[in-house]
C-alpha cells in the first residue's frame, strides 16, 4: 500500500500543469502563514511523508516520551537552580531560563538553526548573541521596557538576523512604539502591512 501511494504520487508530478497548481498552493500557504522571507520560501517543498499508521503511532509514543522528559527537566531545573549547573548552562544561558515567560509549558517556538549561521552566533556573551531569544521570553512576559532593549541590543549586532520579529503577533505590544520602528529599519525587515 505505502509503495503504491509513492508510485501515484510520483506520477501525479509528472503532469506539469498538476505540478504548477500545487506550487501555488504552496506559496498562497506560506504567505498566509507568513512564512516567506526575502522572497524565499521556508520550505520550497510541497512533499508528503509517506508512513503506515503503525510507525506514525510510533514516532508519536517517542516524540511525547521524549517531551514528556523535557518537561520534567524543565519543572526541575526552576524548582531547583542549582540543577542549572548540571546542564552546563553558560552565565547569560542561566539569566535567559530564570526570566519568567509567563507560561508553564516548555514551547519551542521557532528553528533558529534555520536562519543562523557560524557568523551570525559570535557575540560578546561568551562567543553567542541570545538577545533575539531574551527579548522574546521578556515579550512572552509581557515586558514592553526589557523587550525593547533586548530587540535594540540584537540589532545593533553585526550579522545578528530577527526574521519573524516584524510580522510576529507577540511583538504587536511594542510594534507603535519609535525604538521597535527603529529596530525594523536597522536590520532592513520591511515593515508589517
Amino acid at each position: 500500500m505505502l509503495s503504491e501511494a509513492v508510485a501515484l504520487y510520483h506520477n501525479l508530478l509528472a503532469e506539469p500543469e498538476l505540478a504548477e497548481a500545487s506550487l501555488t498552493h504552496l506559496d498562497q500557504g506560506l504567505e498566509r502563514a507568513k512564512l516567506i522571507f526575502g522572497g524565499r520560501r521556508l520550505s520550497p517543498y510541497l512533499r508528503p511523508h509517506f508512513v503506515s499508521e503503525e510507525d506514525f503511532a510510533r514516532v508519536r509514543h517517542v516524540c511525547e516520551t521524549v517531551w514528556s522528559a523535557i518537561e520534567k527537566v524543565k519543572d526541575a531545573a526552576v524548582a531547583d537552580l542549582s540543577l542549572l549547573d548540571e546542564l552546563g548552562l553558560t552565565e547569560i544561558e542561566r539569566e535567559l531560563a530564570q526570566i519568567d515567560p509567563g507560561y508553564r509549558a516548555v514551547s519551542p517556538t521557532a528553528r533558529p538553526d534555520s536562519f543562523l549561521t557560524e557568523d551570525v552566533y559570535v557575540s560578546s556573551h561568551e562567543g553567542r548573541n541570545f538577545d533575539p531569544y531574551i527579548a522574546r521570553r521578556y515579550a512572552y512576559a509581557g515586558n514592553k521596557e526589557q523587550t525593547l532593549r533586548w530587540l535594540e541590543r540584537a540589532s545593533e549586532v553585526v550579522g545578528v538576523t530577527l526574521p519573524f520579529v516584524n510580522v510576529d503577533p507577540l511583538y504587536d505590544f511594542v510594534r507603535d512604539d519609535p525604538r521597535f520602528k527603529q529596530v525594523i529599519l536597522r536590520t532592513g525587515l520591511p515593515a508589517r502591512p
